[in-house]
């Protein structure tokens, strides 16, 4: 069908169409950044108006603008300029599209977020804005043309969008009460673009019964949030200091005798243990800290101190010192195995402790820092237990205090740190050295046997080490060692990795490495690594069958190997080396004699057509292989295997 014909039929098939359906058709991409690629290439709208109106053919092409190699360059006009076109062109029936994929209205908005802002306005409805914003997953406040936004659609979209609270300023006032409490509640974001003047009490405390009820930080500790000082009263205090001990910090000096109770304190903690099961280890949360620390003392008994440190720790700084002197105090907060509380006093605190807690606590400070790495160790008592947590901190380590039981610590610890640093070892005496290669090899202590001298490591230690989870490549043995019981041990217990170079290679290395294997893949990819004289060439017929693509590039494979391949797999063809294209060429030029010769004699018979010999053959004739076939005048060459 001709392009007229087409065009002609589209044309007839839109106007065909009812009125509402016409008027959904629409230009395909409506992106403003993806746009320009398909607009006329007229800088002039009214002059683009004309051309369309004049039914240019070429105005209407996109294959034509993108094939233009000014269009980029040419093409500034503004997204807004294009409006008009579209009008335009959904008005005359003609509209752009992206390979013939039309598409309505409905379906343009639930595939493209801003499409209702590209669309003219004229087509866009009520009914196809809650169409949008009921299919599209992530619609934005930006998307919704302006006139169009009304309470209901604005609080859906802050359902499904988080930042649409960011424009709750702007469309406030289409909001009333109860449609501002449910964007609030459902992102406490949006209380910073309250205006002050918006707030009353009755919005207030309905929003804070919410946030008591849902377990839910009320979101007042944004200084951004504007709140009118005269709403500040004792509900409000203590609905925030219950959803959040931050908010004891911001109670005035003046109410915090009316905020502040012994219910307010437990029904905080009491919430805190909730929030807590519910988000997992909350361990670390500076709510109850601040709480403690903005108390009056009146309020910082021995029991809430206890019930604070247990679930912040951190807040042992804000304890009063007549509980810091108490040794029950610290008998129950460490009854649970946490030192955290004594690890955090302050230097002001400790001198307050008990003699028993104050040499407990350097124990305790020597644990952490030995665990933390920051110890720093004086004896050589000290620097065997450290390096014993710690075996990289060996090349710190003094002279002096290098022996063979410090570098075997340190080896058992982490032997690749030691082994990484060999001028250590190399300051020991040959007989220490030997003493200490021993024990290393005895105990397995090595991270890789290449790093142990030969004269001490046996064929039997490496044999169990290749079994190992650490060993990763027969390079990190020794050339000595590599020997046909080693390799077959690594096979066996890494048969996915083929690490074997030529010299190493055995044929019953390689038969069992290929017994392990699961997937005929694998063994054509392995096969390649295998040495020549070493390939069997029954497994070679095996996998030309199984894994052609892979086999029909071993460099060993033969003629006959590959002419088996081609004649299952005709495509692979292309794959074939190139000795292999050029005897198909030659065989290809010995046949075109032959058959020109045999075609003179055809010619000479007086029954040409009917006699049923072998010199009558056919003035084409199909090569070995499927899909391809050439003329007998014509010489076969390596394009025309290749389909070129």
């Amino acid at each position: 069908m001709s392009e007229d014909m087409r065009q002609e039929d589209t044309n007839m098939k839109f106007k065909n169409l009812p009125q509402k359906e016409q008027e959904g058709y629409v230009i395909n991409y409506t992106d403003p950044i993806k746009i320009k690629i398909y607009l006329l290439c007229y800088q002039n709208v009214e002059k683009a108006i004309k051309k369309l109106k004049e039914n240019d053919k070429d105005a209407l092409s996109i294959d034509t603008i993108i094939r233009r190699e000014d269009t980029e360059e040419h093409i500034k006009a503004s997204a807004n300029d294009t409006i008009p076109v579209i009008k335009v062109l959904i008005s005359e029936g003609k509209y752009f599209h992206k390979k013939r994929d039309y598409q309505t209205l409905a379906e343009l908005v639930e595939k493209e977020s801003r499409a209702l802002n590209m669309i003219p306005k004229e087509f866009v409805t009520d009914e196809l804005v809650d169409h949008a914003i009921k299919h599209q997953k992530y619609l934005h406040v930006r998307d919704i043309p302006a006139r169009f936004m009304t309470a209901k659609r604005f609080v859906t979209l802050c359902k499904k969008d988080w930042s649409a609270v960011n424009w709750l300023s702007q469309y406030i006032d289409l909001l009333s009460d109860e449609n501002l409490l449910e964007v609030i509640c459902e992102n406490s974001g949006g209380l910073r673009e309250i205006p002050i003047e918006r707030w009353n009490k009755n919005l207030l405390y309905h929003y804070l019964e919410y946030c008591v009820r849902n377990y839910k930080d009320t979101g007042f500790t944004d200084y951004m949030i504007k709140l009118p000082d005269e709403l500040k009263d004792k509900v409000f205090y203590q609905c925030c200091c219950m959803t959040g001990g931050f908010h004891y910090s911001k109670i005035p000096e003046n109410l915090k005798k009316i905020v502040i109770s012994w219910k307010l304190i437990a029904e905080t903690i009491r919430r805190w243990d909730i929030y807590d099961r519910g988000n997992g280890n909350h361990m670390y949360y500076n709510g109850l800290g601040w709480m403690l620390q903005y108390l009056p003392e009146e309020f910082k008994s021995k029991e809430v101190c206890l019930e604070v440190c247990k679930r912040y720790p951190y807040a042992i700084r804000y304890v009063p010192n007549e509980f810091v002197e108490d040794d029950s105090f610290w008998n129950e907060l460490l009854s649970n195995g946490c030192y955290t509380p004594l690890l955090n006093l302050e230097k002001d605190q400790e001198k307050h402790l008990s003699n028993k807690y104050r040499d407990f606590k350097k124990e305790v400070t020597k644990d952490d820092e030995l665990h933390n790495g920051s110890y720093n160790p004086k004896t050589e008592e000290d620097w065997k237990l450290f390096l014993s947590k710690h075996g990289a901190k060996i090349t710190e380590m003094p002279n002096k205090f290098l022996t063979v039981d410090m570098l075997l610590i340190a080896m058992r610890s982490n032997s690749f740190a030691v082994e990484r640093n060999t001028d250590i070892i190399d300051k020991l005496s040959d007989v220490d050295k030997e003493s200490f290669w021993k024990k290393v090899v005895e105990e397995k202590l090595f991270n890789r046997p290449i790093s142990v001298p030969d004269e001490y490591m046996s064929e039997d230690v490496i044999c169990e080490w290749v079994k190992g989870k650490y060993c990763y490549d027969t390079n990190d043995i020794s050339k000595v060692y590599r020997t046909e019981n080693v390799l077959v041990e690594f096979a066996k217990a890494h048969p996915d990795r083929f690490t074997f170079g030529y010299e190493e290679q055995t044929q019953s290395l390689i038969d069992t490495m290929m017994s392990l294997q699961t997937k005929d893949i694998c063994k054509g990819m392995y096969l390649k690594k295998v040495r020549p004289d070493l390939r069997r060439k029954e497994l070679v017929d095996e996998l030309c069958i199984s894994v052609p693509r892979e086999m029909i590039s071993l460099d060993t494979i033969t003629k006959e190997q590959i002419d088996g391949i081609i004649s299952r797999f005709p495509g692979l063809i292309v794959e074939a080396p190139m000795w292999y294209i050029r005897e198909l060429r030659a065989d290809g030029e010995h046949n075109s004699v032959k058959n020109m010769e045999d075609k003179k004699m055809s010619l000479s018979s007086e029954n040409n057509s009917l006699i049923d010999g072998p010199l009558n053959v056919p003035l084409k004739k199909q090569i070995e292989f499927t899909d391809i076939r050439v003329d007998e005048w014509e010489q076969i060459s390596l394009f025309d295997l290749l389909g070129a």
